[in-house]
């Protein structure tokens, strides 16, 4: 009796648990499509927003119907994917390596370049190679020569140990976040950029060949630091509150923008706005997030604050994308986006408890929303599988 019990009783289990599988592989895929259904949003926030702050744009998930609809069309149009992802290899060349010493190729010419997780190696852009941009991420023991200016004549450093940027060409400006034992060699005192650094340590300038001058230490708070008359400038930056692009005072006592330029009017800030949602669109997350930053400098506006926490979940900091989406509801509680926003990084950081009372805050604000009632779904039953889980 017992083997006729588990005849039967076996493959019952089995329909089951496929059927569970099946069930968690949906929100695996529902999940996914989420991340486009954002993107899609971000399009359209440029026209919904009419207003200096844009708080005509409450986010609107498309109905279920074009949802589908939406993820059947991406699955057939093979060739516009091909095409998206085309665009932006033109746009940006990621270069990794070991123990590697050459020029770049001229196939690079008029795109940027992500160094990236380089281990012992040396490279040359050639004087007559224009490049976009230099961005250098997570590299050990490497040697940059630029002797051609950059387009964009500005570089970026990030998490990066032992790097030396020779410059035989002018460089506007120069970012620099957790690095370390960075030897930045210019011809001249004229071309060295003004850099932006926090959580440096052991960072030189050296010009023309002569002694190296040390460029102060910064911990998490942001430094300006400027060369002038063989001498750097360091400063720490003011920030009006909390997550804001550094600014600083002029003699006049009147605070200044990092540029030098006074600002003053919500102007400005709407012309930063549209130029983040302009380089968003073009999948450009860091500059994006550096226009919004600058938008923020002006005046505190959920609208920035949100969607600068878009671009932190794009560039994979959830921390950072959830540092943005606080300060958005905290400025305004019913500001829909910030509450969805938040509860996407909490998602991100696997804190579903957390995320789910944000999305109920958000699903209060837009009870229609489907984007927001699918996330909620998601981060219910990601909850529900980790509290079924055995410990």
């Amino acid at each position: 009796i017992l083997a006729q019990v588990f005849a039967v009783a076996s493959p019952v289990c089995l329909v089951a648990m496929a059927q569970r599988n099946e069930y968690y592989g949906s929100w695996d895929k529902k999940a996914a499509a989420l991340d486009q259904e954002l993107d899609e949003e971000m399009k359209r926030e440029e026209e919904q927003a009419n207003t200096a702050l844009g708080r005509t744009g409450e986010p609107e998930g498309p109905p279920v119907a074009r949802a589908k609809q939406q993820r059947e069309e991406l699955s057939s149009h093979s060739a516009e994917k091909k095409e998206t992802i085309k665009k932006m290899e033109d746009r940006e060349k990621i270069v990794t390596g070991t123990g590697v010493s050459e020029s770049v190729d001229r196939g690079f010419a008029g795109k940027a370049i992500r160094f990236k997780d380089c281990s012992k190696c040396r490279y040359v852009i050639p004087q007559d190679l224009p490049i976009l941009k230099i961005f250098i991420e997570r590299c050990t023991d490497f040697e940059l020569v630029l002797e051609a200016p950059l387009l964009t004549s500005s570089a970026e450093l990030w998490k990066s140990e032992k790097v030396t940027l020779d410059t035989k060409a002018p460089l506007g400006s120069l970012q620099v976040d957790d690095v370390s034992q960075l030897r930045l060699l210019v011809l001249q005192e004229a071309d060295a950029p003004a850099t932006y650094h926090a959580k440096t340590n052991d960072f030189t300038m050296t010009v023309g060949g002569a002694d190296p001058v040390r460029v102060e230490d910064s911990s998490d708070v942001q430094m300006l630091a400027v060369l002038k008359d063989k001498t750097i400038r360091s400063e720490p930056l003011l920030r009006h509150a909390e997550g804001e692009f550094p600014v600083f005072p002029t003699a006049s006592g009147k605070v200044a923008a990092a540029s030098g330029d006074q600002v003053s009017d919500a102007d400005k800030a709407e012309q930063k706005r549209r130029a983040g949602n302009e380089a968003f669109k073009n999948s450009d997350f860091m500059q994006a997030a550096a226009y919004y930053a600058e938008a923020l400098a002006v005046t505190p506006s959920p609208v920035v604050y949100a969607n600068r926490a878009q671009c932190w979940l794009k560039l994979g900091d959830p921390e950072k994308a959830l540092k943005d989406s606080q300060a958005c509801v905290d400025l305004d509680g019913s500001f829909v986006k910030g509450h969805f926003r938040k509860g996407l990084a909490l998602r991100a950081l696997e804190r579903f408890g957390e995320a789910q009372l944000a999305l109920v805050e958000a699903e209060k604000l837009d009870p229609k929303n489907q984007q927001i009632q699918e996330a909620l779904k998601f981060v219910l039953m990601m909850a529900q599988r980790r509290s079924a889980a055995p410990s």
